[in-house]
């Protein structure tokens, strides 16, 4: 769960008092999300988080509220499309002229972005390339489906044309984007939320029970992945990944079953 300071001026003494928490309590967890940079709380259960901000009013005098985490949507595309844009503008005195020619290709997960240049004979001169590649990663930024950023892509610049007078920098920047963002669109594009890491541990006299009866229907309900397990002085740990859209506040009410992940 995602915890916050009703006021904000009371943030830094929550993280403060957070921290003293998870010194004396092994069970909890804490982190800051680097992507919402909301405070995330993670224990055994609800009645240990509901403890902890009983702690926070009670004894450190500060007002909270647990809300569900938020979800750090990315955008990416799965086909293989291309394309091409001219900018051209003319306004009276010297005018913008841009054309490129775009290749976009999905990336394996986690790969984040690639830009390649494969123009060939000078169609476009070399230093214009610097700028398309700025135009591409702005619209990765701007995103293509829902303003959400761009990733696991690859953009290969291919053709292009250029003016001798109007040609600038600028006009191959506004090409570049506007090119990228046109051909993204028709590569099959979605948005994701990425995984969460979804750690269990069990009592260690019951662990293959939970492991071979429990987690099954607890990845298939919520599309997750078992990844390994490790043992501990009186407990096992299975790990899994859920996807952040998929996590809810509540877990099954498994008989000796302690949730890490909430």
């Amino acid at each position: 769960m995602a915890i916050h300071a009703v006021n904000k001026a009371d943030e830094e003494k929550m993280g403060i008092h957070l921290h003293k928490i998870e010194m004396e309590d092994p069970t909890l967890t804490i982190r800051r999300d680097p992507e919402t940079n909301e405070a995330i709380i993670m224990g055994m259960g609800e009645l240990h988080l509901d403890t902890v901000v009983y702690h926070l009013k009670h004894y450190a005098k500060i007002e909270v509220e647990m809300t569900l985490p938020k979800v750090a949507y990315r955008e990416t595309v799965t086909a293989h499309a291309e394309g091409m844009h001219r900018h051209k503008k003319q306004s009276g005195g010297r005018g913008q002229f841009g054309e490129v020619h775009l290749k976009v290709d999905p990336l394996p997960p986690g790969s984040g972005f690639e830009f390649v240049n494969e123009v060939v004979g000078g169609v476009i001169p070399t230093k214009f390339i610097p700028a398309v590649e700025k135009g591409v990663h702005e619209s990765l930024q701007k995103g293509i489906l829902a303003g959400y950023p761009v990733v696991d892509v690859r953009a290969t610049v291919f053709y292009g044309k250029d003016h001798p007078v109007d040609s600038s920098e600028a006009a191959f920047k506004i090409a570049g984007a506007i090119c990228f963002r046109t051909v993204a669109r028709e590569a099959s594009r979605f948005c994701s939320s990425g995984l969460s890491s979804r750690p269990s541990r069990f009592p260690k006299n019951t662990w293959r029970y939970h492991v071979g009866c429990q987690l099954p229907p607890w990845k298939s309900a919520r599309d997750g992945f078992h990844q390994g397990q490790a043992d501990h002085q009186s407990t096992h740990s299975s790990f899994g990944n859920v996807p952040l859209f998929n996590r809810s506040a509540r877990h099954h009410s498994w008989q000796g079953f302690i949730p890490d992940g909430i």
